[in-house]
């Protein structure tokens, strides 16, 4: 029976917060709550809209130089990076310089069938063909260069500066494509 009873015994008080501690995290939890969102939102712009640069391609050098006969083609810049036997890297617009009357633009592809390699006109823009520098073949005009730097182990293309030969001062690629060259 004595253990129906409700216990005498002195229970321990409850765990109470410090005086004013409850009033500090209610005034300053819905400020973190809103600078939290705040820098999400800031993240997320940034990320869709800050750093997104298309006028630059960036890749590590190692995997230009490794690719299929030291070239590759970016159809993003219409452009090819191309390891030199010496180890450099050009990147070659693939804009034909001079393209027949009648066309508006046209371009070469890579044709490693030939002559150990060589640019070529595609069929519908004439017979033009260019080593692996951009120099014309049969004389002409030469592919335009972009612009690339070497950065730590990566290649840096601008996809937008153009000179119309190796050493030239960089340009519009647009301006130079439409006679503005040399």
């Amino acid at each position: 029976m004595a253990e129906d009873l409700p216990s005498t015994s002195p229970a321990a008080p409850p765990e109470v917060a410090p005086a004013g501690s409850t009033g500090l995290l209610r005034r300053w939890l819905p400020r973190l709550g809103v600078a939290a969102i705040a820098l999400a939102a800031a993240a997320l712009v940034w990320s869709c809209f800050g750093h997104d640069d298309r006028s630059v391609y960036s890749a590590p050098i190692a995997r230009l130089a490794s690719a299929s006969a030291g070239v590759t083609y970016l159809p993003r810049g219409h452009l090819y990076i191309i390891a030199q036997p010496d180890g450099s890297l050009l990147a070659l617009d693939e804009v034909l310089p001079a393209p027949p009357a009648g066309a508006d633009t046209c371009a070469v592809q890579w044709r490693p069938d030939l002559a150990g390699g060589v640019f070529q006109a595609r069929p519908e823009c004439g017979a033009a063909a260019f080593t692996r520098d951009g120099t014309a073949q049969g004389g002409g005009a030469p592919l335009l260069h972009h612009a690339l730097r070497l950065s730590g182990k990566n290649a840096i293309v601008d996809l937008r500066r153009c000179t119309p030969a190796l050493g030239g001062a960089a340009r519009s690629c647009a301006a130079l494509r439409a006679g503005g060259g040399s």
